[in-house]
């Protein structure tokens, strides 16, 4: 099969200790894959070390990653800084720490398609506008006038995907982007995701902590735990037949959710 992505052997250092260790994760074209387990697991500065954005203080240590070929970790932070945004994007968890407070959602969003797709001011205003209305963000004059606390929680979650999208990267990285919110609106995020993800033929890799909603999005799950994969497989037959107690512990803790 043909990867996008290819993580091979990642090894994260902090403070001399491991804290991902040999991780390797392959995500074909157009594939929506998932990669959970609990909080510390690692599944954050997995995500971040592809982009590429590890804080300071944690060192990549062995292992490659690339994508469509290109070797990311060979890459300067100069040549990363054009990939990101371009042929990576990320979605966060909390989109109030990701967007500027201060600033407009319309002024942002124009700034970050002219820097990452080298639109016109012009051009990225009217590409603003349809990423909205894709998202189902109607009011878009309003969305646009807005700062970012003028919006709920789901509005600007829904920014931010437009944003993500923006440039039809090959790769979107999505960081617990519906843990804040609440069931309904975590499934029209989940809907949204795979509609923009079929529609730009975009890989996604989608991460939570929760495999009740990896069920509803993902085709192919990773687990794990304590900085390593555990598990892996195709997301229905991993759910149905976990080969660990942690991937069974983690099941039955969304399964007890669903109840609640």
């Amino acid at each position: 099969m043909t990867c996008l992505l290819t993580v091979d052997g990642l090894m994260l250092n902090a403070a001399g200790q491991p804290i991902v260790d040999d991780v390797s994760i392959t995500i074909a074209p157009g594939e929506i894959a998932g990669l959970v387990g609990e909080s510390g697991s690692g599944k954050s500065q997995t995500a971040l070390a592809i982009a590429g954005l590890t804080p300071p203080g944690i060192r990549r240590t062995g292992g490659q990653i690339r994508l469509d070929g290109a070797c990311l970790s060979a890459m300067s932070e100069q040549e990363l800084r054009a990939v990101r945004g371009r042929d990576i994007a990320f979605v966060f968890q909390e989109p109030m720490t990701a967007l500027n407070p201060t600033m407009r959602v319309g002024r942002q969003m124009v700034h970050i398609l002219s820097a990452a797709c080298g639109l016109s001011a012009q051009k990225a205003e009217a590409r603003a506008r349809l990423l909205l209305d894709q998202v189902a963000l109607k009011d878009v004059d309003r969305v646009m006038a807005a700062y970012p606390h003028q919006l709920s929680g789901g509005m600007r979650q829904r920014v931010l995907i437009a944003l993500a999208f923006g440039c039809e990267p090959k790769l979107v990285i999505a960081d617990e982007p519906t843990t804040a919110l609440d069931v309904i609106v975590q499934a029209q995020i989940l809907f949204l995701f795979r509609a923009l993800a079929k529609s730009n033929g975009c890989s996604v890799l989608f991460i939570s902590h929760d495999l009740a909603v990896v069920r509803q999005l993902c085709s192919k799950v990773y687990v794990m735990k304590d900085g390593k994969i555990v598990e892996s497989g195709p997301t229905l037959a991993l759910l149905q037949n976990p080969a660990e107690d942690y991937t069974r512990a983690l099941i039955a803790s969304a399964a007890e959710g669903v109840a609640a």
